[in-house]
């Protein structure tokens, strides 16, 4: 028996004895979509994520989703080298500037090519996770510096900063 699927793949059963044999295969011009792995940004920089496809469209949609709201919408169109069969990564990159705790979350590349079929294939997703910045206050440092009671300053050395208290 074999069944082919409308994205190129084929299953096929075969016999022989007592012996079942299953066999998949996937056309070589299936769509892949990988995405970069997870993120750790403090607030206020810059995060960037990647999408990356296969394939040899001429024109390509990105949606960028966080939390399975759309952020963002684009569409791609690519350069043909001559060459149809040869078989290009392509990426989008995400930039998110001053980033803030709001920004984390789950965010999904979703890639769809019209021609020569409808095929829409989703990225695993990346997760952003955007932590506070700690604001440094006296007592932080208080805290952190050894304080002799009965001198009227201290002062410690973080790194190459001097700090007087």
């Amino acid at each position: 028996y074999v069944c082919s699927g409308a994205d190129g793949s084929t299953v096929i059963l075969q016999q022989e004895g007592p012996r079942l044999f299953l066999t998949a295969r996937v056309s070589s011009d299936a769509l892949v979509v990988t995405q970069s792995p997870d993120v750790s940004v403090q607030e206020g920089e810059t995060g960037s994520i990647t999408c990356c496809w296969n394939g040899t469209a001429e024109r390509v949609g990105i949606k960028w989703l966080k939390n399975q709201t759309l952020i963002e919408n684009k569409t791609v169109i690519n350069q043909t080298t001559g060459s149809k069969n040869e078989q290009k990564n392509k990426c989008s990159v995400l930039i998110i500037e001053n980033m803030t705790t709001g920004d984390s979350g789950k965010y999904i590349c979703k890639v769809s090519v019209e021609i020569p079929r409808l095929d829409v294939v989703e990225g695993k997703g990346t997760t952003i996770t955007v932590t506070a910045r700690e604001n440094i206050t006296k007592s932080t440092l208080e805290g952190l510096c050894n304080v002799t009671s009965n001198l009227q300053r201290s002062s410690c050395v973080f790194g190459l900063f001097a700090v007087i208290l």
